[in-house]
C-alpha cells in the first residue's frame, strides 16, 4: 500500500506529463485496433461465406441481367441441390421516421426457394408459409425490422429507383442468421410481384440479377466448371464462383495490405515503447534525489526498482482501459456503422474484436515494462551518495 501511494504521488507530481504519456499510448491502442478491427472484419467475413454457395450472373457485367429460365436450367444440373435467384432492388422506405440515414438493402427474390438456399437463417415456419402466399409480402432481418421499428402487419411505402414507383409492402416475418453475414440485413419481397408489376416492353420483364446454387460440397469447383459449361453456347454466358471464391476475388488486393497493417500495428507497439521508455528515463535522472532518501530511510534496490516499473505498469493500464473505451467509442459506434452501411457485402460485421483488446493491453504492458528494465536497473544500483551528490 506504501508503495502504490508513491506510485500515486510520482503520477500526479508531473501531471502534464503523466497525461501526455496515457494519450500517446492510448491513441497507439487507438490505431493498432483500428488496424485489427479492419482484418478481423475481413478474416470473418471470409469465414463466413460458404464453399457450397455458388453464384452465377452475366459475364459481360454485374450490372447486367440473366433470363429467368437459367434458374432453372442450373437448379436441374448434376451436383446442385437446390438454386434461387434474386433482383436488386434500390429504393426507400419514405414513411418511416425511425431511421433515416440507414439504407435498406432490399432484394426481390424467389420466396419459394431464397431460404432454402440460406439454410444458415432461422425464421418461423408460420410466417414463411404466409410470406409465399403474400404477393406484396415482405420477410425482413430482425435487426432491420429494430432499426426501422418494423412490425409483423406493417405497410411499408418503398420508393423505387431502380424500378421507378411506389410500391406498398407488407411484413409478414423476420428472420436471422446463425452468422453476421450481409445476408442477415434484408429486405426481402416476391420477384413474381415485381415481375407482375413491369411492363411487357419493359427489357427487365422475366429478366433476373443473379442465381445462388447450394450445391455439394466435395465437388464445388467442378460445379461451378459445369453452369458455366452448360450456358458457354447461349446468347448470355455466365460467370460462377463460390462465395467464398467470389469475395476472395472481389477483395484480392486487400489481402496484401493485411500484412502490411498487422506489421504496421506492430511498429506502433515498438514506437510507443521506445517513448516511454524514454520518458521514464528522464523521470528516473529527475528523482535521483529522492531515490536517495527513499533508500536511507531503508528501501532496498528491489523496492526501487519496483517503484519504476510500478509507475509504468499503472501508467500503461490507464492508457490501455483509456484506448479501449475510446476505440469502442470510434469503432463500434461511429465508423463501423458507415462501414456496415456504405459495404456491408464485404464487412457485414466491424466491431473491435476483444481478443485483439487483450492482445493490445498486453502488448503495451510487456513492451513498456521491459524498456523501462534497463532505467529502473541503473536507478536501484547506484549508491546513496552519489544520487544525493547527484542533484542538481
Amino acid at each position: 500500500m506504501e508503495k502504490l501511494t508513491l506510485i500515486l504521488e510520482y503520477i500526479k507530481y508531473k501531471k502534464l506529463r503523466s497525461i501526455s504519456i496515457i494519450t500517446a499510448i492510448s491513441f497507439v491502442i487507438l490505431c493498432f485496433l483500428l488496424l485489427q478491427t479492419i482484418s478481423h472484419a475481413w478474416e470473418l467475413s471470409l469465414e463466413n461465406r460458404r464453399d457450397d454457395r455458388v453464384a452465377t450472373w452475366n459475364k459481360a457485367t454485374y450490372a447486367l441481367t440473366l433470363p429467368r429460365e437459367y434458374a432453372n436450367e442450373i437448379n436441374a444440373l448434376p451436383g446442385v441441390q437446390k438454386a434461387t435467384f434474386a433482383n436488386y432492388f434500390e429504393g426507400e422506405d419514405i414513411g418511416n421516421l425511425y431511421n433515416q440515414n440507414m439504407l435498406l438493402n432490399i432484394f426481390a427474390v424467389d420466396s419459394k426457394t431464397y431460404f432454402d438456399v440460406f439454410p444458415e437463417t432461422t425464421l418461423n415456419p408460420d410466417e414463411l408459409a404466409i410470406w409465399k402466399q403474400t404477393p406484396n409480402g415482405v420477410m425482413v432481418a430482425k435487426r432491420v425490422a429494430k432499426a426501422f421499428n418494423y412490425r409483423v402487419g406493417d405497410i411499408v411505402t418503398i420508393k423505387g429507383k431502380t424500378f421507378p414507383g411506389t410500391w406498398k409492402l407488407k411484413i409478414v416475418g423476420t428472420y436471422e442468421s446463425n452468422f453476421k453475414t450481409y445476408a442477415d440485413s434484408l429486405f426481402l419481397f416476391s420477384w413474381d410481384y415485381l415481375n407482375s408489376s413491369l411492363q411487357e416492353s419493359d427489357p427487365r420483364k422475366n429478366e433476373i440479377s443473379w442465381v445462388m446454387s447450394l450445391v455439394e460440397n466435395s465437388n464445388s469447383l467442378e460445379i461451378v466448371q459445369e453452369i458455366d459449361n452448360h450456358f458457354r453456347n447461349k446468347s448470355v454466358l455466365t460467370q460462377s464462383m463460390t462465395e467464398k471464391n467470389m469475395l476472395s476475388m472481389y477483395m484480392s488486393g486487400f489481402i496484401g495490405i493485411l500484412d502490411v497493417i498487422n506489421i504496421i500495428g506492430v511498429f506502433l507497439m515498438l514506437i510507443i515503447g521506445v517513448l516511454l521508455a524514454n520518458s521514464m528515463s528522464l523521470k528516473v535522472r529527475e528523482r535521483k534525489f529522492e531515490f536517495g532518501v527513499l533508500k536511507t530511510m531503508g528501501f532496498t534496490k528491489q523496492d526501487i526498482c519496483s517503484l519504476v516499473l510500478g509507475e509504468v505498469v499503472l501508467l500503461s493500464i490507464l492508457a490501455s482501459v483509456l484506448g479501449y473505451f475510446i476505440s469502442i467509442f470510434f469503432i463500434d459506434f461511429t465508423l463501423g456503422p458507415m462501414i456496415v452501411k456504405n459495404m456491408g457485402n464485404v464487412f457485414p460485421i466491424f466491431e473491435v474484436p476483444l481478443s485483439s483488446a487483450v492482445i493490445a493491453a498486453s502488448t503495451v504492458l510487456i513492451l513498456t515494462t521491459s524498456f523501462t528494465l534497463i532505467p529502473a536497473y541503473r536507478a536501484s544500483q547506484v549508491n546513496i551518495t552519489n544520487l544525493l551528490k547527484a542533484v542538481e
